[in-house]
C-alpha cells in the first residue's frame, strides 16, 4: 500500500534563495481591497487568541481529486471546502488535539495548528509533525505535507 503524496512549487523543495522577483499586478479598487482585508483580519481575530506562537496551518489541505475513492468514502463530505479536504478533519479523526512533544503541542482549538508553548525547539516540532503524519498515514493512507518551511 502506497500513501498518497502531494507536491507543489519547486521553490518549496529546493534549497534555493530567491534574491529577486518581478510581479505584474493589476489595478484594483482600493476601498474594496481594504474592506476585504479588514473582514479577513476580523475573522482571524475572532478565531484565534492574540499572541499565539504558531505559524498558522501546519499541513497543507488536500485536493479531493488526489484522495483515493475508498479513503474519501470514509470522510464526511460536508467537511470538504472548495474542493479541498481540510487536514484538520484528518487530524481530528486521529485524536491530534492536545498531542505534545516537549515545548510544542497541537492546539486544543484547531488540530492543524502546532503551537509553541514558550520554549519549543525545532527538533520538537519535527518530532511532533512526524508523529501526526504517522497517525494519519496509518488510519487514512494519506501522507501529510508540511506547509511550513524549516530554516536552519
Amino acid at each position: 500500500m502506497t500513501a498518497t503524496k502531494f507536491v507543489d512549487s519547486i521553490f518549496k523543495h529546493q534549497s534555493w534563495l530567491v534574491l529577486k522577483a518581478c510581479f505584474n499586478l493589476i489595478d484594483g479598487n482600493r476601498a474594496t481591497l481594504k474592506l476585504a482585508s479588514k473582514k479577513i483580519i476580523k475573522i482571524r481575530d475572532s478565531k484565534y487568541p492574540a499572541g499565539l506562537l504558531c505559524p498558522g496551518s501546519f499541513f497543507k489541505n488536500i485536493p479531493v481529486e488526489k484522495i483515493a475513492k475508498k479513503i474519501l468514502a470514509k470522510i464526511d463530505q460536508t467537511k470538504v471546502i472548495e474542493g479541498k479536504l481540510p487536514v484538520a478533519v484528518l487530524l481530528d479523526a486521529v485524536g491530534a488535539k492536545g498531542e505534545r512533544v516537549g515545548g510544542v503541542a497541537v492546539s486544543d482549538f484547531h488540530s492543524n495548528f502546532i503551537i509553541n508553548t514558550g520554549r519549543g525547539k525545532q527538533a520538537e516540532v519535527k518530532k511532533l509533525a512526524a508523529k501526526l503524519k504517522a497517525k494519519v498515514r496509518k488510519k487514512f493512507d494519506i501522507e501529510l505535507v508540511e506547509e511550513v518551511r524549516y530554516i536552519g
